[in-house]
């Protein structure tokens, strides 16, 4: 891996691809792409086959990671919000109100999961650094093995 100026390791967020990936032996960013893709089963299981069978392609695995974290908090979110707002329906007189603005709410988190989905399939297509949030860091962690 590439060393720094001081010694640290280049964060994997700004490493450019390089090689083919050992599974199916094609592009990295092809591979990276894959898995921002804004359907969360779909790209839960790229995502997790990516980071499976990707023990080398550092690239590959590192957006493999941080699309894990990112969809599946989303995925986990989500259901979770779909449970609550069922629950505030039940709530007499002002449940359905109440419903209706939490979905409404709710939807407004998918759409933000969807612009940020696409961003990163655009940013990963065109080879640039693609940072998220607090997700970036756990994705290098993991990424790296530490």
């Amino acid at each position: 891996m590439n060393q720094g100026n001081r010694g640290q390791m280049e964060p994997l967020s700004e490493m450019a691809p390089s090689g083919k990936t050992q599974f199916l032996e094609i592009d990295p960013k092809v591979a990276a792409y894959s898995t921002y893709i804004p359907i969360p089963p779909l790209n839960l299981i790229l995502a997790g086959i990516w980071f499976a069978m990707e023990p080398n392609n550092t690239y590959a695995k590192f957006h493999a990671t941080q699309s894990l974290i990112f969809s599946g908090a989303f995925f986990v979110l989500y259901m979770g919000g779909i449970f609550l707002g069922g629950i505030l329906h039940f709530i007499p007189f002002i449940g359905g109100l109440l419903g209706g603005v939490f979905y409404g709410l709710l939807n407004l988190v998918a759409l933000a999961y969807l612009v940020f989905s696409v961003i990163c399939m655009i940013k990963v297509y065109n080879g640039q650094p693609v940072h998220l949030p607090y997700v970036t860091e756990i994705a290098e962690k993991y990424s790296r093995g530490l």
